[in-house]
């Protein structure tokens, strides 16, 4: 790959500025994808909080909203935890989403059981948990998947290492 090309003398300031908004376009978007990435969790988790207290009447069979409260905490603490990348706190990650994870599926049931009656329980609540369950149970489901599968990886690369009689480094 060789040097690019200059810029033909004749551009203008307005074509130079296009040139190089396109130019820059692939990392403008990489980086709105990764604050989207870190900050989809807390602004949802936070969201369930909010509705899981706004909600939380006590009138319903099943608690919806101390589930959604429940989920929220749980999804913030995960949050933190994956933002400090620390590989120690692995472990706790994997378990805090499991505990997500059975929430999701004790959601799941209720919300679709005949217990969550939208009339007793409030419509909002019963089809925003039921939004919410099918929707955590799939990412917290896929995020599960995912740790497991790259610390499967990690493992199996030590292993090889130990296998060549190489020095293990901890």
């Amino acid at each position: 790959m060789g040097r690019p090309s200059a810029p033909p003398a004749t551009e203008t300031a307005q074509a130079r500025t296009s040139r190089r908004a396109r130019a820059a376009m692939p990392t403008c978007i990489q980086a709105c994808m990764k604050l989207s990435h870190v900050s989809c969790p807390f602004v949802l988790s936070v969201l369930m909080i909010t509705v899981g207290f706004a909600t939380g009447g006590g009138s319903c069979e099943r608690n919806l909203s101390g589930l959604l409260v429940w989920f929220g905490t749980l999804g913030l603490m995960l949050g933190v935890l994956s933002c400090l990348g620390v590989a120690v706190l692995a472990s706790l990650r994997v378990a805090i989403a499991a505990a997500m994870l059975v929430f999701a599926v004790v959601g799941v049931a209720w919300s679709m059981g005949g217990a969550a009656d939208p009339a007793v329980c409030g419509s909002f609540l019963v089809y925003f948990s039921a939004t919410v369950w099918f929707g955590g149970f799939a990412v917290v489901g896929g995020y599960a998947a995912f740790v497991t599968a790259t610390h499967l990886l990690k493992l199996q690369r030590v292993d090889e290492q130990i296998q060549r009689g190489g020095i293990l480094v901890v």
